[in-house]
Order: C-alpha cells, then structure tokens, then sequence
C-alpha cells in the first residue's frame, strides 16, 4: 500500500483533508507546513517572510526535508500534508488540491488558528498574497530541486475544492486511493460542477440527451473561466447532486452568454461567480 502524499493551492483545505484521511484510514500524519510554521515563528517571522529567507539559508529546506525522506524507511502508512511528499516519497498517492483564489482568501482571513499569516485589508490583498507567497515557494523548489510543484503532471489525482466541505472532499479522495491500490486508478481531475460555465440554455432535452456515462466533460478555458463544450447532460446531472464531476481542458474559442448563465441559475437555484 502507498502512502498519501497531498499538496496544492494555499486555503484549498489540504490540511484538514489530510487530518480527516487519517481519521479515516488510521494513517499517521505529517505537515512540514506546520513544521516550517515553528520554525518562522521561532525566529518572529511570518510565512511569506520566512519563505524568502529559505532562498537564501540552504539548511532551512534540508532539515524539513529530512521529516520526508525519513518516510520511505517506515512501514507505517502517512498522509503527507507537504509541497515536496511527491517529489521525496515515490511510493504514494499523490494529489493536488485546487481552489478558485478569492475563496482560498476567505478560508485563510477567516481562520483564527493562522496566526503566522496575519490579516490583509481586503479579500482581494489576501489573494495576492497567497499566490505571491506560492509562487515564492514554487521557484525556490524548482530552483534548488528541479521539481515543479504546480506542474500537475506529477500527480495522480487533481480535485477543485471550492464547492464542497472537507467531509465531501476526503471521502472522494479516501475512494479515489481505494480504486488507486486496486490498480483501477480514477480519472484524474475533478471539479463541483459549478467550476463550469455552460453554453447552451438550459432544457429538458439536455437531460435526456445520449452521452457515455463516466466520461469527462470537456472545456475550453477563456479569461479564467472554465466553458462547457461537451457534457451539458452530464453537468445537469452533477449539479442535481453536488458530487464531483471528471473534466478536461480541450482547445476551443466559445462564447459566453448571460442569457445561457441565467437559464442555468433559474433552473438549478444558484448563482456563478462571474469575473471579469
């Protein structure tokens, strides 16, 4: 059996995933976020700040590394609640969580427990300082290590978790890890449904229309939104249930439509987060 190695967007709830998969699978847990966390503390620092000194104090990033290279010499299963658990564990499940920025930002400024990451003056300054401080991350590690963190081909499962609770997310994961170990991996990325835009209004005759069941539904990504171009049934469906739904991203050029967007809140009772 493999570890589980889980890393992703800042405030997309992978810790509290990771401590609920050890509930479940009576898995030990490791976080080198807390670990770092004890460290900048230690020294009076905050995390973005603590994270620029690593650029600079090799011996930061070796001890931390140490915790995981310790795991491959260990019997006992882990969840690994760590950026670099992919990289320094090969026998895992690795996953990678995902989150929309402006709801990362509201998870992080409303939780009191995150005391090393001080408050921002607005949601929209606590988004850039979370994407500063990964990007901060994600060069340093790719610099000293040649591992990209953010290049999703290094994982085995990519889910969305803006839409759903932390109960939601680590039962898929704990079922997903259960098809892995069967050698029946799953599809690898996932989304709530309301992660999509669709293109076409809302009738009944999407519900009834002919598609494979299971298949991804796929999209065309345009100004950071995600465009339904095949899988309007299967979307239906998903947002009648609020479970996960497979995806993936396809070329294409395809236009957005109010008209469209409202036809689907009116008829599934929800608003779409509309940037522009």
């Amino acid at each position: 059996m493999p570890h589980i190695a889980i890393t992703g967007d800042l405030g997309s709830g992978k810790s509290t995933v990771a401590k609920m998969l050890c509930e479940k699978l009576g898995y030990e847990y490791l976080s080198t976020g807390n670990i770092q966390r004890a460290m900048a503390a230690q020294q009076g620092l905050n995390t973005l700040e603590f994270n620029y000194l690593a650029m600079t104090n090799k011996s930061i990033d070796e001890k931390i590394d140490n915790y995981l290279k310790e795991i491959n010499k260990q019997e006992r299963l882990h969840v690994l609640d760590s950026r670099l658990a992919w990289h320094f564990v090969p026998r895992s499940f690795k996953i990678f969580t995902t989150v929309q920025p402006a709801v990362a930002a509201r998870r992080v400024q409303g939780d009191a427990k995150r005391t090393s990451e001080g408050k921002a003056e607005s949601i929209s300054q606590k988004s850039k300082e979370l994407l500063e401080r990964q990007e901060a991350e994600n060069n340093r590690f790719k610099d000293i290590y040649h591992a990209d963190c953010r290049n999703l081909d290094n994982y085995h499962l990519i889910v969305d978790t803006s839409f759903h609770t932390a109960e939601e997310i680590a039962c898929f994961i704990a079922e997903s890890y259960r098809l892995f170990c069967e050698k029946s991996p799953p599809l690898k990325y996932w989304a709530s449904p309301k992660l999509f835009f669709p293109t076409q209004l809302f009738t009944e005759e999407i519900i009834h229309s002919k598609e494979e069941n299971g298949s991804p539904v796929e999209v065309c990504e345009s100004r950071r939104r995600l465009l339904i171009s095949r899988g309007h049934a299967a979307l239906a469906e998903a947002l009648r249930s609020n479970e996960f739904i497979p995806y993936k991203i396809v070329n294409g050029d395809l236009p957005f439509n109010a008209s469209v967007l409202k036809s689907w809140e009116n008829q599934f009772r929800l608003e779409y987060a509309v940037t522009e």
